[in-house]
């Protein structure tokens, strides 16, 4: 027989020490894995590092996302599921194109039909099964009902059409579907010992929809669910509502809402909502919460510490509440405007060097940086932090949530190749691929014949284009000079 618990407090350091002390009292066997539940990698390395100090080593545990922990206890329970869901957001891709362009007759597909327009252009097509796809998934995991309706044959317009059409030769076998036959085998009691994980940990986790907390309220019928959540609310707050929202219903009731509602802390209130709406569902659920933050707490000493107090007592310093008195040298809360990307990069690191002088405690190690576009400041964070010139220090770093055709540089080669044929085949673009150590590699070309190289192509004045064929379908005047064709005829012409 499983658990069900939620573990909760503001701060991760606490929830980790918790986890480490709930591994370390019912360890797993010497070859058994772990499976811990994270929204992202970088979660995963955090938590990696916290274990490893706290315990001295972190090993044996398997970091999973919760659509991968979901599908392979689905797969334990029900043998019969292929190892390779038709359901994934690529094979969806791929089936959506199939069956498209042969449903554009139906008259509830004239929008997609005047998207893709007369003649199918397989760009566009591949676009739009991209984004059907990518529509679908979701539909799965947010509203799994509406999913099971079409698959019994309701009408809502091309969408279901266009999804009966996908589904129809792999019925039962998408997540929303799996789910009720999951559901159906426990009940049954058809699930044996040993079949599923001992334990499943989730750590970190700001926000899982109702499809995945049915999915695990099953599983603890068999196996201890914890999560380990942060909380950044002391009181209850799940009926608070914002400022805007508060405005709303007194325009729309006509009444005194402030009798009725109450905005807590503003800035927990307007940028909460998707972390309220988590923890009501988590009660609903029938979780078993355990707090772990003390009741009585040190008052604040700096600005970032008031703010974080007031959204634990659900304060409003900025209203009915006494104001937090900070010195005019506190640096703890900051905000730089930059003009770029780059200098942010520049801001970032000289801020940091400062942190290191002030604080002779402080480790690389110990700062997590956010980035909402991990991929567009990827090469600013390597040129700021990894450089030494001017006698800077290099501060260590990595870089996690990459994509794999980022981390890997053959797998961008390859894509990059690939797409040559939709670009201007400009010189710097052409020579940017010569530098790639693979294809060096291939064509047994050394650095020192790759100079060579450019030395040729900067004497034979090729700028871009293939030849005068190529540009001009690009809708440019049909000539040749500069081109590749013009250049190559030069050089072996001598």
């Amino acid at each position: 027989m499983g658990t069900l618990k939620v573990i909760t407090s503001h701060s991760l350091t606490r929830l980790a020490a918790c986890m480490a002390d709930d591994l370390a009292r019912t360890p797993s066997s010497l070859l058994e894995r772990e499976t811990v539940v994270v929204l992202n990698n970088g979660m995963a390395r955090w938590i990696s590092m916290e274990l490893a100090t706290l315990q001295g080593v972190c090993a044996g545990l398997d970091f999973r996302f919760p659509n991968e922990v979901i599908d392979n206890c689905f797969r334990a329970v029900l043998p019969a599921l292929p190892s390779n869901s038709p359901f994934t957001r690529d094979a969806m891709t791929w089936r959506i194109a199939a069956r498209l362009p042969g449903l554009l007759n139906h008259p509830a597909f004239e929008q997609v039909v005047g998207y893709l327009g007369k003649c199918t252009d397989d760009r566009r097509l591949l676009q739009i099964s991209r984004a059907l796809a990518d529509l679908f998934d979701q539909y799965i995991i947010f509203r799994p009902e509406m999913i099971l309706a079409w698959d019994n044959g309701k009408d809502d317009g091309w969408q279901s059409v266009l999804w009966r059409e996908v589904a129809s030769d792999t019925v039962g076998q998408h997540r929303a579907a799996l789910l009720n036959t999951f559901r159906e085998r426990i009940k049954s009691g058809a699930v044996s010992d040993g079949t599923l994980p001992r334990r499943i940990s989730l750590f970190g986790i700001s926000y899982l929809p109702p499809f995945h907390l049915q999915a695990f309220s099953l599983l603890a019928q068999f196996t201890n669910i914890a999560f380990y959540l942060q909380n950044p609310c002391g009181a209850y707050w799940g009926d608070i509502v914002s400022r805007q929202r508060l405005a709303e219903l007194v325009l729309r009731d006509s009444m005194d809402a402030d009798e009725y509602y109450d905005t807590g802390n503003p800035l927990l209130s307007s940028l909460g909502t998707m972390g309220q709406e988590f923890h009501d569902m988590l009660l609903e659920f029938g979780f078993d919460a355990i707090d772990l933050d003390q009741v009585d707490e040190q008052p604040p000493t700096s600005l970032l510490e008031a703010i974080q107090h007031d959204i634990r007592q659900l304060r409003d310093s900025g209203g009915r509440d006494e104001k937090h008195v900070c010195s005019h040298t506190d640096r703890s809360l900051q905000v730089n405007s930059c003009h770029g990307p780059l200098r942010e990069m520049e801001v970032l690191y000289d801020n940091l060097l400062a942190m290191f002088d002030d604080s002779k405690t402080l480790e690389p190690r110990q700062i997590v940086v956010m980035i909402p576009d991990i991929e567009a400041y990827a090469p600013y964070i390597a040129a700021v932090f990894g450089a030494r010139s001017g006698g800077r220090p290099a501060i260590p770093f990595t870089i996690a949530d990459r994509s794999q055709r980022q981390e890997n540089r053959a797998i961008e080669t390859f894509f990059r190749i690939l797409g040559l044929p939709a670009t201007r085949f400009g010189v710097n673009q052409i020579l940017e691929l010569f530098e790639f150590p693979h294809v060096l590699a291939r064509f047994g070309i050394t650095s020192g014949e790759l100079e060579t190289i450019r030395e040729w192509l900067r004497a034979s004045g090729v700028r871009w284009g293939f030849d005068a064929e190529q540009r001009g379908a690009l809708g440019f005047p049909l000539y040749d000079d500069f081109s590749w064709q013009a250049a190559l005829t030069l050089l072996f012409l001598g």
